[in-house]
């Protein structure tokens, strides 16, 4: 063969590098292992167009008195020394950039790339009414909207329904929207002058699923080639910059557009990803446009992935005090449990996941809900029953049909966190639903029917609110005449007393540090839900009592009365806890 001259080689070199960047479409920056590992795919193709070069080694093979002389080819000295400094060169920038990005080094700084916020459950989650509670999960909404396509003859023969199914809010609903994509090269080739003219969108409340025709066609998917497919179409607008998957999304006038995070490490040269702008891009003619992630556009849902905040959560509870502690001793270390979901909260997407401890594998601390668009983070310190084990006692109440439950979703009942799933048959088709207490796993209501199920637990929790309305927690003060505690499943209940006040109070043991402290005497400030008999305690001040609150009695009638139950709560006290104990 000829060997090339330099020109030839130079330009081989360059189509090298053009073809295999517009095929391989790795990010040109130094954050990027792909761009690393490019460089050094170049520099070594490089060192054998022009260092080149080869020596002819002889070897004589001797076998029964015949002699015959091997010649081979191998690789020069010169060029061998090249390849081995850039393998080398190459591998120490990698070496050193993890170094320089692991957890034992930088333990502070990965477990502050997310803050958790404390709030209130009861103040910041509203009560859904059983119309409004989503019952279509992301497999069920594949399946319905497989089935939409399939009554399109026309189209079923061309298209194919993706299956990403991104959770929007769209005209304050939830939705899982998704585009179609073409059913192979061939079709690709016979539709990719018209585009693809709709989408699906399946309404995660009652699984109305529309097939949705665009105004204008979608030019640029997952589905295209070459120069409109997303990916190839956003690196040739931005090759410097970091991408993650782009999402499918749609706007308020059912504009659809992909939207795609764009990431920079936060800690080192390749540690702590965190996501920094977010390029919004029209699906129909390609306009792309870069937002801070502070400022993009509020109509957007899903600006960070799942599992980049499930890691953030992670090391925000792993690496509070240091790494050293989370290998040894492992005080206070948390982690997120091993699902998640998602809950449309005032027009935003929030992820939610529980929050348990390393050494507890059945139950949560807690909570958080993380928004999807601006990564605020928010923890509700609720003890509660672990996802799974909820999904267990669910499919345990119905076991013998054999059901398989979906993750949970959590809610808002009466101030109490709530479970709520459905139940699947081998087909993979909801039969039933179940909810669920959080606190209290063994307490379980399934129906099939949604507003049944919902009813009949509100009435066996004794939560007395208004379908479609929010429950409110309200204010009470007063002295404690009694307190008793039980341990329930594990969990230590408190009852007790308020002078002056026949109702009992319960609380668990985790929504105050001060309640193990209580003592008959001691002035309290409760907010309570439900009504009746029995009120739930979800915050508490010991100490603290606004006189503004306190009602004082109009009448000897009415004096007479309180000290009756004042006298009376003692006993009543320890009934009820006795009673709860025995039940337990």
């Amino acid at each position: 063969m000829k060997k090339l001259s330099l020109p030839g080689r130079i330009l081989l070199f360059v189509a090298t590098v053009a073809v295999s960047w517009y095929a391989w479409l790795p990010p040109l920056h130094l954050q990027s292992t792909q761009f690393w590992f490019y460089l050094l795919a170049l520099a070594l193709i490089g060192a054998f167009l022009f260092v080149g070069g080869t020596q002819v080694r002889e070897k004589t093979i001797r076998y029964m008195g015949f002699e015959r002389t091997v010649k081979s080819r191998m690789p020069s000295k010169k060029l061998f020394r090249i390849l081995l400094i850039i393998g080398a060169a190459v591998a120490a920038v990698v070496v050193i950039g993890f170094l320089s990005s692991t957890q034992i080094l930088h333990a502070g700084k990965y477990a502050h790339i997310l803050n958790k916020e404390n709030e209130n459950f009861t103040e910041k989650v509203v009560q859904l009414p059983p119309e409004r509670i989503p019952t279509v999960d992301r497999d069920t909404a594949i399946r319905l909207g497989n089935r939409k396509m399939g009554e399109v003859v026309d189209l079923v023969s061309q298209f194919t329904v993706s299956d990403q199914y991104t959770q929007i809010n769209y005209q304050d609903d939830p939705v899982r929207v998704s585009p179609l994509r073409y059913a192979s090269v061939v079709k690709w080739l016979m539709n990719t002058r018209e585009g693809i003219p709709y989408y699906m969108r399946v309404n995660m409340i009652d699984g109305q699923t529309d097939l949705v025709k665009s105004d204008k066609p979608l030019r640029y998917s997952k589905s295209e080639h070459f120069n409109r497919y997303i990916t190839r179409h956003l690196r040739l607008q931005y090759p410097l910059k970091l991408f993650y998957n782009s999402n499918f999304e749609v706007d308020e006038k059912g504009v659809p557009y992909w939207i795609t995070p764009v990431y920079r490490m936060s800690v080192g040269l390749f540690g702590g990803p965190d996501v920094k702008e977010v390029i919004v891009t029209n699906a129909q003619d390609g306009r792309s446009k870069v937002y801070d992630v502070k400022q993009s556009p509020n109509w957007i849902d899903c600006v960070y992935e799942a599992p980049l905040i499930i890691n953030q959560i992670n090391w925000n509870g792993k690496y509070q005090r240091g790494f050293i502690n989370s290998v040894i001793g492992q005080k206070g270390v948390l982690r997120a449990t091993e699902g998640y979901n998602y809950l449309a909260l005032n027009d935003d997407v929030f992820l939610y996941t529980g929050i348990t401890s390393v050494s507890s594998d059945d139950s949560n601390i807690g909570f958080v809900l993380v928004n999807m668009r601006t990564k605020e983070c928010v923890f509700y310190s609720v003890a509660s029953a672990e996802e799974f084990s909820a999904m267990g006692s669910a499919e345990g109440a119905v076991q013998e049909k054999q059901y398989k439950a979906t993750f949970p979703l959590l809610i808002n009942m009466g101030d109490r966190p709530t479970y709520f799933l459905s139940l699947k048959d081998e087909a993979g088709l909801i039969k039933m639903y179940a909810f669920i207490d959080a606190e209290n796993y063994q307490h379980v209501v399934t129906s099939s029917n949604v507003a049944e199920a919902y009813k009949t637990y509100a009435a066996q929790q004794n939560i007395q609110t208004e379908p479609g309305t929010a429950s409110k927690s309200k204010r009470v003060t007063g002295k404690v005449t009694d307190i008793q505690s039980v341990v329930i499943e594990g969990n230590s209940v408190f009852y007790f007393l308020l002078e002056g006040d026949e109702t009992v109070y319960t609380a668990q043991a985790s929504i105050s540090e001060q309640l193990p402290f209580l003592r008959a005497g001691d002035d309290v400030t409760l907010s309570v839900s439900g009504a009746g008999k029995t009120c739930r305690v979800t915050a508490l001040d010991r100490g603290l009592v606004a006189k503004a609150d306190q009602t004082q009695p109009e009448a000897t009638a009415e004096k007479d009365q309180s000290k009756q139950a004042a006298a009376k709560a003692p006993k009543k006290a320890a009934a009820v806890a006795k009673k709860a104990g025995s039940a337990a």
